[in-house]
């Protein structure tokens, strides 16, 4: 009986919160609505990280791209796959110390960005694009398949 009750009641539930949000907004009939720009803040086009655990190295030095270009600088699109192949070169090298107990896969924060770029610098995407010959989009599928190996 409980059963019963239960199918019944999350179909009842089911179809209420299914149908309560069939409204589209529109604007007005002849309305005039618009975005209006407050302040334009310059920035380079977002990166492609393609098929890769490497979202905080994007993000990160997407923030420090447009700091540069803030601060009055000539914009430099700056090497994500610079700065991942070091702090991979860096994780491994802990993981190995600590005797795999520390994490080693994909994946890293924003202040992995100074600690690499304090020790191996930086380098423009045009000197080191990370692309393994013959690709467009970077794919580490392989890579995070055979990191603890």
């Amino acid at each position: 009986m409980k059963k019963i009750t239960l199918s019944i009641l999350s179909i009842v539930l089911f179809t209420c919160f299914s149908t309560a949000q069939t409204d589209t907004l529109k604007n007005k009939k002849d309305g005039h609505y618009y975005f209006t720009k407050v302040k334009d803040i310059e920035a380079l086009d977002v990166q492609n990280q393609g098929r890769t655990g490497t979202c905080w190295s994007f993000s990160s030095l997407s923030f420090l791209e447009s700091e540069i270009i803030r601060k009055g600088k000539k914009p430099v699109l700056l090497s994500e796959m610079f700065i991942v192949r070091n702090a991979y070169y860096e994780k491994a090298i802990k993981y190995v110390r600590m005797h795999g107990s520390t994490n080693f896969s994909a994946g890293g924060a924003f202040h992995d960005i100074p600690f690499i770029v304090k020790k191996y610098g930086i380098v423009p995407e045009q000197v080191y694009t990370g692309l393994n010959y013959g690709e467009e989009k970077h794919n580490h599928a392989e890579l995070d398949a055979i990191l603890k190996a």
